[in-house]
């Protein structure tokens, strides 16, 4: 996937831009190439154009945009699947059921249109080993175009509408996933972690009432299930796996706040999930609970905290089988053991 500091002309900008072969920033109110210029940008203009066209599905919003190495329309790369599969979690999820829902939300913001036909490329694809660069180009544009036109939604929506921000979370989260499968090092590590916390701090600020229900409904089901033996005997199972491995690193002074911390939250974590997370939720707990002091640790390689993010992510692996955790399981985990044992 490309790095942050990929750069390249504007393919969804405004006229001026285009001609200049230049980026353009995508600003709503006009982008800074024209202010700079003194030009009247018609990038909304353009925009608005793009979004008035008739829409056959959620996704399917531009059959003229396509893939610059393929010819293929975004309307093709989208047909395998729905709205609801191209963000749920695993194979037997309800997410299908929002498809109305979707579909609304989608035709109306222009963030998620963006943010949807990045995941069509991606989705039409999800076996590495038929997705090329140009694949991760196009979609990483369309993201980039969809952080966007969110921030102006942002900035101007006053009382936000949770279930298109949700969606949008949910988007965003699975572009940073398919860049970690594809590209392990510590920079995507990091921007993993920071990724799910925001979303999960953004979606408890919009959505508290709706996450709350569904928690305590989690938290019933789980109290049920972990009152079978065989459940209860192989989360202990892994809760003192992981306790060896912390005490085969031969820690010698005692350990900071912020491990005992992100250690308690990832027991607490395996308990909930019984090692095997299945919801947005599962996926964005623990994370969510992380302070900055260990992320940075994560960024500079301290074997305990790969330790914790290894388990994490074994877990994570272990539960969770959408399109998008394709390789999952035989890249990340793999990668962070390999940096464990060579710090």
């Amino acid at each position: 996937m490309p790095s942050r500091s990929w750069h390249s002309k504007s393919r969804h900008g405004c006229r001026q831009c285009k001609k200049r072969h230049i980026k353009c920033d995508l600003r709503q109110t006009g982008c800074e190439n024209c202010s700079k210029k003194g030009l009247e940008c018609d990038f909304q203009q353009q925009r608005n154009v793009s979004a008035s066209r008739p829409d056959s599905a959620a996704w399917q919003l531009s059959t003229t945009h396509t893939s610059s190495h393929t010819g293929r329309s975004l309307h093709d790369l989208s047909l395998p699947c729905s709205g609801g599969k191209l963000i749920c979690l695993v194979e037997d999820n309800p997410m299908a059921a929002w498809d109305p829902v979707l579909v609304m939300h989608i035709q109306k913001h222009a963030f998620l249109q963006h943010a949807f036909r990045a995941l069509a490329i991606l989705r039409s694809n999800e076996n590495l080993l038929n997705t090329g660069a140009n694949d991760y180009v196009d979609a990483y544009r369309l993201h980039l175009a969809a952080l966007g036109d969110f921030r102006c939604y942002l900035a101007n929506a006053g009382k936000l509408n949770w279930v298109p921000t949700v969606m949008f979370t949910m988007a965003v989260i699975i572009i940073e996933i398919r860049g970690l499968v594809t590209q392990q090092d510590r920079h995507s590590l990091v921007n993993m972690l920071t990724t799910l916390r925001s979303s999960a701090t953004l979606v408890a600020s919009v959505a508290a009432r709706f996450m709350k229900q569904r928690e305590e409904g989690e938290r019933q089901r789980h109290a049920a299930v972990l009152q079978l033996p065989l459940v209860r005997l192989a989360t202990q199972q892994r809760i003192a796996e992981l306790d060896h491995a912390i005490s085969a690193l031969d820690i010698n002074n005692d350990l900071d706040a912020h491990y005992q911390q992100s250690i308690s939250a990832l027991k607490d974590w395996l308990i909930r999930t019984q090692c095997r997370p299945r919801t947005w939720g599962h996926l964005i707990q623990w994370p969510a609970s992380l302070g900055d002091e260990f992320i940075e640790s994560v960024h500079l390689g301290q074997p305990l905290a790969l330790l914790l993010y290894y388990y994490w992510a074994s877990a994570i692996g272990d539960g969770l089988k959408s399109w998008f955790f394709t390789d999952w399981s035989n890249s990340v985990p793999v990668y962070i053991k390999a940096e464990v044992f060579s710090s």
